[in-house]
């Protein structure tokens, strides 16, 4: 336990360090010159970054894989848990592989502007602060940008007012598609919508850029029993139990059941979509939305973000349910209704 004469001397030893690093900034007058529109700078590499972050983090994985060194949770070091086998050699490969791509270039700090002033030593100084803490964001995965990400989105006093007053020049500078794309994601354009649904997924997107990842829109006969099939393959009565009852369902699940030979997805594949050609429009959308362009699917977001994302969700226009869970998968539904 310390003492009061021991806390007194740390005190004295802080107020030390400041004052001598006081001295030192005005004797060699750096300062960081921002140079232009440095908020859009920042980021386009905070984008590419996430880029390269995903690859240290995957490569890692790899080479752990390879030898018998993985811990159970590859996100060992975002959750705490530094004593599984994989943890430190994770954390040393990833610092080794962030530190090399930020000396050849990828870094961060200098998109804030330019050291101006100082001589070598204060030069030197901002350039090594940049490769450190570059080479830590990106050493820190995926996960960890997505983080900072929002953080700074939230915004702290002025900060976060700054970035209200840029919001409308986003489109600008931030495209969420890229980020999305890492996680296999569908553009806007591909879910082939109903046009307010996809109004409505845009305004989706734009307010949270790179989170949103769209799994499926619009699906015609084949798309849908294709999407089906693999479920039914495992589970003979897995349309009873997720879609409601109407004729259309009560038709394909008489099909299953009458065909009990057709075993794999692409045998049960085949005889749904056959059903499914001789519906009508109509029939097609009171069965589902998706095949009427009113529906779209996305991966779950974690809280605490997470729950924000179905609030906004949830305030859509024309927006008509959601399901956290679609069967036995883990996917966020959004359906709307005809207008």
């Amino acid at each position: 336990m310390k003492t009061e004469p021991d806390k007194i001397i740390q005190a004295l030893v802080i107020i030390a360090a400041c004052l001598g690093l006081g001295w030192l900034a005005a004797r060699y007058g750096a300062r960081i010159q921002h140079d232009g529109d440095w908020l859009a700078a920042f980021w386009q590499q905070f984008q590419s970054m996430f880029f390269f972050a995903v690859l240290v983090e995957r490569t890692v994985e790899v080479y752990l894989n390879a030898t018998d060194q993985n811990g159970t949770d590859r996100y060992a070091l975002l959750a705490d848990t530094a004593r599984q086998s994989g943890a430190r050699p994770a954390a040393m490969a990833s610092i080794v592989l962030g530190v090399l791509l930020a000396l050849a270039g990828v870094r961060l700090m200098g998109t804030l502007g330019t050291q101006v002033g100082g001589g070598g030593l204060a030069h030197l100084l901002w350039n090594g602060s940049d490769v450190i803490v570059s080479a830590g964001l990106m050493a820190g995965g995926a996960a960890l940008f997505h983080e900072v990400a929002e953080v700074l989105r939230g915004g702290v006093g002025v900060l976060g007012d700054s970035f209200k007053r840029a919001e409308p020049q986003a489109a600008a500078w931030i495209d969420p598609l890229p980020l999305a794309a890492v996680s296999r994601g569908k553009s806007i354009a591909q879910l082939d919508l109903a046009p307010h649904v996809a109004q409505a997924a845009q305004v989706l997107e734009t307010a949270y850029p790179g989170y949103i990842v769209f799994t499926s829109g619009r699906r015609d006969s084949d798309n849908q029993a294709r999407v089906m099939a693999p479920h039914i393959a495992k589970d003979r009565q897995w349309i009873a139990k997720t879609y409601a009852d109407s004729p259309q369902k009560n038709a394909l699940q008489a099909w299953v059941d009458s065909n009990p030979q057709a075993t794999d997805a692409a045998a049960i594949a085949q005889g749904l979509a056959g059903i499914m050609r001789n519906w009508t429009e109509a029939q097609k959308q009171g069965f589902s939305r998706h095949m009427g362009g009113l529906a779209f699917d996305l991966q779950p977001v974690p809280a605490p973000l997470g729950e924000q994302i179905i609030a906004t969700i949830r305030a859509l226009p024309h927006f008509n349910k959601m399901l956290l869970k679609e069967g036995n998968d883990l996917v966020w539904h959004v359906a709307f209704d005809r207008v």
